[in-house]
Order: C-alpha cells, then structure tokens, then sequence
C-alpha cells in the first residue's frame, strides 16, 4: 500500500475493531480498536476480570463475540466465530496459560499432533521423520529436551517451551502471529530472558507477538507496545512502552495511584490470628 506522497504504508498484522462481548445483560468487553503491527511485540495487560481472557478466547475462535465485532489478520476480515482452520491458513497460533498440553503423550506426539506426516496414503507415520523435525525444532530453540519423554516428566519451564515449540513450528518469515496468553508466568527470570530472545528472532523476521501479561517489569521490558484494559473497555491503545513507567503503568491498570490505594490493615484483638464478620 502507499500512500498519496509515495511513502509505502505497512498493513496492520492483526486489526481489532469493535470488538465486544455480552452475556446476558451484562457487557464484559466493548473494544472500539486494537492494531497489530508486524513485527512487534504489543502487550496486553489489565486486572483479572477486566476482558483479556475474553478477548484471547475471542480470537482463538472459543467465544464467539457480539454482532458487528471485526476480527481482520493481515487484510483479510475472518467469518466470525474464528474457525481453527482460517487461523492455521493465516499463521495465527496462540500458547495458553494452561498450554494445552496432553500430560501422558510424549513432547513428539504433543508438538506434531494434527500434524502427523502419514505417507502417501496416509496409513502410517513416520517417526523417524517425525523425530528429526521435533529434535531440529528443539535445537534451534536451544532445548534441550528429549523428545520421547512424557509432558508429565517435565518441569514447568520445559512444558512451556514445549508449547511454544508446537506455536512456532509453522513459522514463515515475515508472517505470522503468537498470541501468548499468560503463558510465560511459570518462566524463572533465565528462562524468560531466553525465550524473548527467541521471539525477538521471529519478530525481526516479521512475525508479530500479542503478550498477554499480569508482570508489569516483563511488558516494559521486552514489549514494544502496550494496551491496556480496565472493566472490559481499552484506556490505553498501542503507548510505547518506553514512554512508561511502572507507575505509569499501574496507575492505567487501576484508575488511581498506588499512593491512592489504602493499605491499612484493621487491627485484631490481642491472640486472635484471623477474624472474620458479616459472613453469611
């Protein structure tokens, strides 16, 4: 695309636009307009209740949102609810907070599920095969993880890389987009450190990242971009991250300032360690 003076416009990877969702009589997300760019890093913060699981399960096809919602990856507007297949075809993938992992199966089987390379007839698998592209993948993630143990052999960190491996594996550079949806929160600092220097590899190519974190020292850290969703409605879209501050940040996520919140604790009878009043 370019514009009238000939300077060339990038299309928004991913565009949002008035995007909500009711049950009931009860509106719990109203977004006028979220945009993607490719290659960035745009994180997704907000309370717990204030829509970003909601939206994830939005775009992930899960929940289907209210009428005249738009959900449009790289141009192209998706029939709503998102279908599974339309999201592989465009390179959407999404790691969860519960990562979506099959404890008893194998790293092999969870990466490659659904994407078993059955042969000419599609009558048998070829692991052999099948473990050269999980061990290559693994390597170039710098994993190292066997592929023939059990997810329930893992530690936390390991599973997660395992998620992210099974997003990734259909990367084409330049296009493309990881939804992450709190799924980084099992991640010691180390590994975190190490799987943003992952991403950065896919985002230099053009993949595009959506971050959705409670960590407010991860987004300003390694976001690009940051929106922010207080009670189902956007009161930030797309602020530099640089031009913030981890106060900046809180005072968005709340409404108020730290110093504006009261941290008095009621005070309890001498030898009583826990009361409680008005329960009914």
């Amino acid at each position: 695309m370019t514009s009238e003076g000939g300077t060339e416009l990038v299309d928004a990877r991913l565009d949002l636009c008035n995007v909500g969702k009711t049950y009931g009589l009860t509106k719990v997300l109203d977004i006028d307009q979220v945009s993607v760019s490719p290659g960035e890093i745009h994180c997704l913060v907000g309370q717990n209740g204030s829509g970003k699981s909601t939206l994830a399960k939005i775009l992930s096809g899960y929940h289907a949102p209210d009428h005249g919602s738009q959900v449009i990856v790289d141009g192209e507007e998706l029939k709503l609810p998102v279908h599974p297949n339309d999201l592989q075809r465009l390179g959407v993938s999404f790691v969860h907070q519960n990562l979506g992992l099959v404890e008893d199966f194998t790293v092999l089987e969870n990466i490659r599920v659904g994407r078993f390379d059955g042969g000419k007839f599609g009558l048998k698998i070829n692991w052999k095969d099948e473990h050269h592209i999980v061990s290559q993948l693994l390597h170039e993630m710098d994993c190292n993880i066997d592929p023939h143990k059990t997810v329930s052999q893992l530690t936390p960190p390991e599973r997660a890389m395992v998620a992210i491996a099974r997003s990734i594996q259909n990367h084409q550079p330049g296009k493309g987009l990881i939804v992450f949806d709190e799924s980084t929160r099992s991640l010691s600092m180390d590994a975190l450190q190490h799987f943003y220097s992952l991403i950065r590899l896919f985002v230099n190519d053009g993949t595009s990242v959506v971050l959705i974190s409670h960590r407010l020292d991860e987004v300003l850290s390694f976001g690009d971009r940051v929106s922010v969703l207080r009670d189902g409605k956007l009161v930030a879209h797309g602020t530099q991250t640089s031009d913030l501050t981890e106060p900046d940040l809180a005072h968005l996520l709340l409404g108020k300032t730290l110093e504006e919140i009261p941290t008095r604790i009621p005070s309890l009878r001498p030898g009583v360690s826990c009361e409680v009043s008005g329960l009914e």
